[in-house]
């Protein structure tokens, strides 16, 4: 039997979740942000339900602050039937998350985002692996985007990314000069048919990967 999650905690949450009308988007949106509490609430030891949350002026969930006792930063991404949560203590960070599909004219969606370098390595591939490199790409420029809090459009124009990140590794994100920027940045592979990418403010030198089933968990 189909797992049904309970209403969300806030108004602003149960605003947000109404605009899936879709039964299955609606369940998928309200498991996940059940998670996103559950996983904070251990952080933070408050019941997931009494997670003091409001949302950015593009959207990005944090806590209200003051509201606990730590600074913990956060963001979430979900795309199919999978999720990414990142956190960190009082780190900007940015996550994304995309399944893996065939869609049509990788190079020329990618002369929108990324720098001529970048669209030139990404032509020198087999056309059957284009598809995959555009989304590694692209999982890496929303990830820092949403790190930076500034919509897709905002912030620096063209981005440096490389197409060849080494997964599951943090590594300094270059700036257009070639310096070493403010970010640390690692290509992840969350699942077969996923890719996926997170940006973090460069503080810290590690970061921990655990895999959570949500699918039986009761947040009733």
């Amino acid at each position: 039997m189909e797992q049904k999650f309970p209403a969300l905690p806030s108004e602003e949450e149960t605003t947000q979740a109404a605009r899936f009308t879709h039964p299955e988007l609606h369940q998928c949106y309200l498991k996940t942000r059940w998670a996103m509490r559950d996983i904070l609430g251990n952080y933070l030891a408050t019941a997931p339900a009494k997670i003091q949350l409001r949302y950015a002026k593009l959207g990005k969930p944090e806590l209200i602050p003051g509201a606990h006792a730590l600074d913990i930063r956060f963001n979430l991404t979900h795309s199919g039937d999978g999720a990414l949560f990142a956190i960190t203590l009082g780190t900007e960070v940015g996550i994304d998350m995309e399944k893996v599909s065939q869609k049509p004219r990788p190079i020329k969606l990618a002369k929108r985002y990324f720098t001529a370098e970048v669209v030139t390595q990404l032509g020198e591939l087999p056309e059957a692996e284009q598809q995959t490199a555009l989304l590694k790409l692209w999982t890496q420029y929303e990830a820092y985007k949403k790190a930076q809090g500034v919509g897709l459009r905002g912030g620096e124009g063209l981005l440096p990314l490389a197409i060849d990140l080494t997964t599951d590794q943090l590594q300094p994100m270059p700036t257009d000069t070639g310096d070493a920027s403010d970010w640390l940045i690692a290509q992840l592979s969350p699942a077969n048919g996923y890719v996926g990418a997170v940006v973090i403010e460069n503080t810290i030198e590690t970061m921990q990967i655990h895999h959570i089933d949500y699918d039986a968990y009761d947040f009733s």
